[in-house]
């Protein structure tokens, strides 16, 4: 009689390529549980296996592992990566942008993961889950401090707003209405914001000279605008407040990336 051949689980399957660490098992189980309407996700009986198999003390651990520095860096690069894809010259160099900023952003979205896995861990749990417990309390302070300017960074994420409603239609209704970075702005009607922010030409109320606004706007959000550059755009936006609120979100999200390297 040939032997049986027991084929990995979708969860061992996925652990296999990410390695098995406590955070990828909450990470991948958590997915599954966000995603349980999706036909490759793994089934209820075999996520719980996997974490029943992830004691309290490293799940908690794994919480605690959750910088609030480094998820506002990738939410960072996210938006200006988002924000490059909106005013990308051809549609090659747009799906470069917006691949690295859909990667960027599945780091929010991993921890959303994590905290729904740690959740359903805890309700697995028959001992004391005092310390898992407040782990997830310390990780929500984290989020909370995360997601203060979800308003101002959602509008960057615009610019890859078909990315994010696929990636939204993935998730289970009551997961999706939490998840603000795929959610918030992402609207079909949305979609053009950045380019009707940036393409903004100057009142013809003063004699300010002619220049390129959405070209400023790109380098003021690279941190590459030159001081004369710089000055033209301001006295622009002083005339114009469509171009003074992208001007505002532009200077917001860069510095917050600069805050975030800075402290590194």
């Amino acid at each position: 009689m040939a032997p049986i051949s027991l084929r990995p689980s979708t969860i061992e399957t996925k652990l296999q390529k990410l390695g098995v660490t406590p955070r990828n098992v909450l990470v991948v189980c958590g997915e599954a549980l966000r995603k349980s309407g999706q036909k490759e996700s793994a089934r209820a009986e075999e996520t719980d296996r996997a974490l029943l198999g992830l004691s309290l003390q490293d799940a908690a651990q794994a919480l605690l592992s959750v910088s609030a520095k480094e998820l506002v860096a990738e939410l960072n690069r996210a938006g200006n990566e988002a924000f490059e894809a909106a005013f990308a010259e051809d549609q090659e160099e747009r799906q470069l942008f917006a691949e690295s900023a859909a990667t960027a952003l599945r780091g929010r979205d991993s921890v959303a993961s994590l905290q729904r896995a740690a959740h359903r861990r805890v309700e697995l749990a028959r001992g004391d889950v005092a310390g898992l417990e407040q782990a997830l309390a310390s990780l929500q302070t984290v989020l909370a401090e995360v997601d203060q300017r979800k308003n101002s960074m959602a509008r960057m994420l615009t610019g890859i707003n078909p990315e994010r409603r696929q990636a939204l239609a993935e998730l289970d209704a009551g997961e999706a209405e939490q998840a603000w970075w795929f959610a918030l702005s992402a609207e079909p009607a949305q979609d053009g914001l950045l380019r009707e922010l940036g393409d903004i030409e100057a009142s013809n109320a003063a004699p300010l000279p002619r220049f390129d606004a959405s070209s400023a706007l790109r380098r003021t959000s690279l941190g590459t605008v030159t001081p004369a550059e710089s000055a033209l755009l301001a006295a622009h936006a002083a005339k114009d407040a469509s171009l003074a609120e992208a001007l505002e979100l532009v200077r917001t999200v860069d510095v917050e990336a600069l805050s975030a390297e800075a402290e590194r």
